[in-house]
């Protein structure tokens, strides 16, 4: 007989002795859904390699998602990973890498509708 999972209140497990196939804890697969974030950095953040360097460390962590300059001097972009990974691109992207000025970083968490596949470099944004 396996023991299924059905949801959790109250922060105890309520089991179901059905015999079904087993499945996660609600609280585990809550854990195992992606993080997705949202990044404006400022600082000396372009012509640095930041963009590249962003590129490597996501790839690195199995993030996902995009970096691109703006026209105003920021860094911009959007990550999507576990969050395991998430915390550490997070403190990643506060640092930059050894030739970047961080100064600020602002950060939000977003939801997207779309999961991206990979991390890419985006162009930079044409100001009209």
């Amino acid at each position: 007989m396996t023991i299924r999972f059905l949801e959790t209140i109250g922060g105890r497990k309520i089991a179901d002795f059905f015999g079904a196939a087993q499945s996660a804890p609600t609280g585990l697969s809550q854990q195992m859904k992606p993080i997705a974030k949202h990044y404006l950095v400022t600082g000396r953040v372009q012509r640095v390699y930041f963009r590249q360097s962003t590129l490597a460390e996501a790839r690195r962590l199995g993030i996902t998602g995009w970096v691109r300059n703006l026209p105003d001097g920021q860094v911009e972009a959007v990550a999507c990973g576990e969050a395991a990974a998430m915390q550490q691109f997070d403190a990643w992207i506060r640092v930059g890498p050894p030739q970047a000025r961080v100064d600020k970083v602002v950060s939000e968490l977003i939801t997207l509708e779309e999961l991206p596949t990979e991390f890419s470099q985006r162009a930079t944004p044409v100001t009209g």
